[in-house]
Formats: structure tokens, sequence, C-alpha cells
């Protein structure tokens, strides 16, 4: 029913001891440094956990889906985490910083680096809207995956959304960008299928595979900051309808519901409930693994040139 350690044990391998429903109380002793990729995940009957007082590092996932943790005190010699240890923690799971770290800090119901540029872990996944404070410059990875939030303002000072930062959270509707110059990385609102708005997003530079795939948005637009598009971007939005370019992007050409690179030689994503065809360009010689993937309600697919391409390059 509960786990301790002895020396020579210095490291908690990952997934050590991940979906054991047995395990009720963990102690780690003094030598213990490291706790690796989800070694306790999912430990469903967990309730108690004394991390040791020399402890270092803290990977992804480590503590992850422990429902009835009840609290858990990190200690000061506390370095680093890596992703977010706590995703899908028991709602109210009390996580308290000793007051000599050097590290991190809480900050509201967020877990933030010390000097509160980077938010690593949500701490309350109830909470409905959350407001991101100004100077957070990253969302960690999976620093809100899975949350219940309904509404998310970020900051102005944002420069990166990671991995999976926001992913699976199924009751998020709005996002307000602040006109945040950033990128969003690989699955960042992945499967935030309620999401249908987005709001002062102009100078949004990247978007990862993943992005926004499997959102809710009936509109998006191409603003001329944006310089990356993953081909999966967008895979799933199923309700995207109106797919504008706004200025001058020198970097994507749209056309009748097909995204082109700006040269048109590679064919970057289709929105199928913009268009039941594809017309390529003269110059296009690459359509992408999983350009496809949506159009899975086509009948039938033709690859054209469009006669009116004639001047289409220009």
């Amino acid at each position: 029913d509960s786990v301790s350690t002895t020396r020579p044990v210095c490291i908690i391998a990952s997934n050590a001891f991940s979906d054991r429903a047995n395990i009720r109380s963990v102690f780690l002793e003094d030598n213990i440094r490291r706790i690796e990729y989800a070694a306790f995940r999912s430990c469903s009957s967990l309730t108690e956990v004394r991390l040791s007082p020399n402890l270092e590092y803290i990977e992804n996932e480590a503590f992850a889906y422990c429902r009835n943790l009840e609290e858990l005190h990190l200690p000061a010699s506390l370095k680093e985490i890596n992703g977010n240890p706590f995703r899908g923690i028991k709602p109210g799971c009390k996580i308290t910083i000793d007051n000599k770290n050097k590290n991190f800090a809480i900050y509201g119901s967020g877990l933030y680096t010390k000097n509160m540029k980077k938010l690593i872990a949500l701490m309350d996944y109830d909470v409905e809207e959350l407001v991101i404070p100004e100077g957070v410059e990253e969302i960690g990875d999976s620093a809100v995956t899975n949350s219940n939030i309904k509404k998310l303002i970020l900051p102005s000072t944002l420069k990166v959304v990671g991995d999976n930062a926001f992913s699976n959270s199924y009751n998020l509707q709005s996002v307000d960008f602040q006109s945040a110059n950033c990128i969003l990385k690989n699955s960042a609102f992945n499967s935030c299928n309620s999401l249908w708005e987005i709001k002062n997003y102009e100078n949004v530079t990247s978007l990862g595979g993943w992005a926004l795939a499997y959102t809710g948005l009936t509109s998006f637009t191409l603003y001329p900051a944006l310089t990356n598009l993953e081909t999966s971007s967008f895979v799933g939005c199923g309700q995207l309808k109106s797919v504008l370019s706004e200025g001058k992007n020198v970097h994507f050409a749209l056309y009748k519901g097909t995204l082109f690179t700006a040269d048109y030689r590679e064919l970057k994503c289709i929105f199928p409930e913009t268009t039941t065809e594809i017309a390529l360009h003269a110059n296009t010689e690459t359509v992408n693994w999983g350009t496809l993937a949506d159009a899975i309600s086509w009948r039938k697919v033709t690859f054209s040139v469009d006669p009116e391409n004639q001047t289409f390059a220009s």
C-alpha cells in the first residue's frame, strides 16, 4: 500500500509505479534526485506523497491522473520541471512550494517559473475563465490540457504556446490573443471542439501540426504575420466555412478553398467545407501527406490545372 525508498536509489524511472491502484502513499528518501516520466501516473488510490528534500527534477506526467492525491509539497531543492507532471490530478489538490525555492512560484491557479515568464501547469482544472498575467512569455507543454476552462485571455507578452498546451479542453469556447506575437506549437489547441472564437490573433506567426485541429472554428483569417502553417493545422475543423486572406501575405496563396505556398509549388491544405474540388496551379509539385484527410465525404477527387491559372501566378 505504500512506496518508500532507501539508498542507493537516486532516480525513480519512467513508468516505475504507473497504474498501481494499490499504492496509497509514497515516501521518497533524501537520496532521490529525479522522478522520470509517468513514474506514478494513474495511481488511482494515491493520497499522500512526501518528496525528497533533495529532489531536483520532475518529468512530464510524473503524477498525472492521480485522482485522489490530496496535497503535494515541492521542496526548495527543485530546479527543473519538464512538461506538466500534474495533469489531470484531483481537483482541489493542494500543491505548495517551499518558500526557499528559487525556481518556481504559484500565482492564482497556476504554477509558474519564479520570474513569471512561463506557465508550467494549471493547478485548478475546474476554473472556467483563465486570465494569464502580463509578462508571461510561454505556456508550457501540456500546461492546461484536459482543463474545464471556457474562456481564455492570453497576455500580449506571449511568445510560445507549447505542445498540447490546451489540448482536449473540451469546454473552451473563446480565446483572446491580445495581439501577442507568438507561435502555436504542435496540438496547442487540438480537440478543443467547442472552440468557435479566436480574437486578436493577427500577430500569430506560426501554426504547428494539429495546432487548431478538431476545433469548432467557423472562420479563420490568414494575416500577413503568418509565416508557417502545417498541413495538419486545421484537420477535423468540419465547421470551418470561411477562410480569408487579409492584407498581403507573401507566404501563402488562397484559391478556391485550397491553400498553397506563395509560389504554388506546394499544396498545404484544403478546407472541405468551402470547396468540393481541388484545382492545382501549373507550378504545383507537391501534395503533402494528410492534405486530403478531411475530404473523407468526397466521392471524387480530381486534380486538374485550372485554366484560370494562366495569370494566377502573378
